[in-house]
């Protein structure tokens, strides 16, 4: 396959992937726009999942992603440390040769 084949494929991939992205944007934004036009009587429009599931899930994946993060930190520190001691020791080495 040549250069004008490739580019071809990867447009058409995305032109795809685009119109699916907007796709679903669409459909999610016209079910926001139902639920907040909805009067709170009779007969409207219901989110799936707003009883408050989505929100209890969310606030878990929140504190458990602050826990793996907080946990994260000295290892970051750790790592960032070592590269520079390596880096150091390199130069030196250098220099003393």
């Amino acid at each position: 396959m040549n250069r004008t084949g490739i580019v071809s494929k990867v447009r058409e991939t995305l032109n795809h992937k685009s119109t699916q992205a907007c796709a679903t944007v669409g459909a999610v934004l016209a079910t926001g726009t139902a639920a907040a036009s909805d009067s709170g009587g009779t007969g409207g429009v219901t989110i799936p999942g707003s009883d408050g599931a989505a929100s209890d899930a969310f606030s878990a994946i929140q504190s458990s992603a602050a826990d793996m993060i907080s946990n994260a930190w000295p290892v970051a520190i750790a790592v960032t440390g070592g590269f520079i001691l390596l880096k150091l020791g390199k130069r030196a080495m250098r220099s003393a040769t």
